[in-house]
């Protein structure tokens, strides 16, 4: 179980890695997603973190947490982005960021389900 949570966390962070510093560099996707500073920096950094977590050997706990964060951030983006598409002109998103975090979010929410920590009976 500690191998498909590293992988999950791996998995995350590597493409929170990737979408961060790409969206520093090139700061738009084909036109259809412009990324902030702000968001660049988030996925930079809450990718980082997940690698490393993933790479180092962290314990099941810090890695359930860095999940559970993944997936609480991307769904407060996903609801902040249907109430307030423009936040204050510091986070624009558009309608494929929402599908986006919405699928980010429910896919490490399912995967903090799966990998929750066991609770004390079944230790």
């Amino acid at each position: 179980m500690l191998q498909g949570m590293r992988r999950a966390t791996l998995t995350f962070a590597i493409v929170f890695t990737t979408v961060g510093l790409y969206g520093m560099l090139v700061g738009h996707v084909g036109y259809l997603v412009q990324f902030d500073l702000l968001q660049s920096l988030t996925y930079t950094v809450l990718g980082f973190t997940g690698l490393k977590l993933g790479t180092e050997n962290a314990n099941q706990p810090a890695m359930h947490r860095y999940l559970s964060a993944v997936a609480v951030l991307n769904l407060l983006l996903f609801i902040l982005g249907l109430t307030f598409p423009n936040f204050r002109d510091l986070v624009h998103l558009e309608v494929p960021e929402h599908v986006l975090h919405l699928t980010v979010g429910v896919w490490a929410a399912l995967l903090t389900s799966v990998y929750r920590r066991p609770t004390a009976a079944e230790v």
